[in-house]
């Protein structure tokens, strides 16, 4: 990558940060931001693409909730079980949403070293401030963030990520349900160890 556009990189980061400060998110890691809402919190990533050819950034917000006790658990299972995580993917409910991709035209989204980066920047508060509360007062609960991962629509591990959350929720019948789906569908992965630890979870769970 040249010097200009790991320069361009930070600039933009550094800025979209300043600018998601002002309408409450705080950054919690390089590229992810965040405020709390209730038992979650409403997250904001920056997905960055470039491209050292052309000297080109793309810029796209993810725009997504976390739980702080089904991310716990997701970790735990996962050093017990051997699973691969990216917790940043499958943990926050997050996809790029579709009337982000919809409503953007390219100078929202994609900038050149040496060009003026303020376009993006002011793209990325907009979904903070128009596109983001909608999605998080969508799944305010873990029980809508159950339902929006059984919709499919995102692409999150939800053959492990639904039976912790219906753990958490105390529903065994929706956890099963989900691990019969998903039992004997890859005859090489650790996903039986994984089912066996949920089912000792519910054994052990408080009523």
């Amino acid at each position: 990558m040249s010097r200009a556009l790991k320069k361009l990189g930070k600039e933009v980061l550094d800025r979209i940060a300043e600018g998601l400060a002002h309408v409450g998110l705080s950054r919690r890691s390089d590229r992810w931001f965040g405020k709390q809402i209730g038992e979650l919190e409403g997250a904001i990533g920056i997905n960055v693409r470039e491209f050292a050819d052309i000297e080109r950034l793309e810029v796209n917000p993810i725009v997504g909730v976390r739980h702080e006790e089904l991310e716990r658990l997701v970790d735990i299972l996962a050093r017990q079980t051997g699973g691969k995580w990216y917790p940043s993917v499958t943990v926050a409910v997050a996809n790029i949403a579709p009337e982000i991709v919809d409503e953007r035209r390219e100078q929202d989204y994609a900038v050149h070293a040496g060009e003026n980066p303020d376009t993006v920047v002011r793209w990325i508060i907009h979904c903070a401030e128009d596109v983001a509360p909608r999605f998080w007062s969508e799944n305010s609960s873990l029980r809508a963030i159950a339902a929006t991962v059984a919709s499919h629509r995102f692409p999150i591990a939800e053959d492990r990520l639904l039976p912790i959350a219906y753990y958490l929720l105390g529903d065994r019948a929706a956890a099963e349900d989900v691990m019969r789906r998903y039992t004997g569908v890859d005859p090489y992965s650790s996903y039986p160890v994984f089912c066996q630890k949920v089912r000792e979870m519910f054994e052990t769970r408080p009523t």
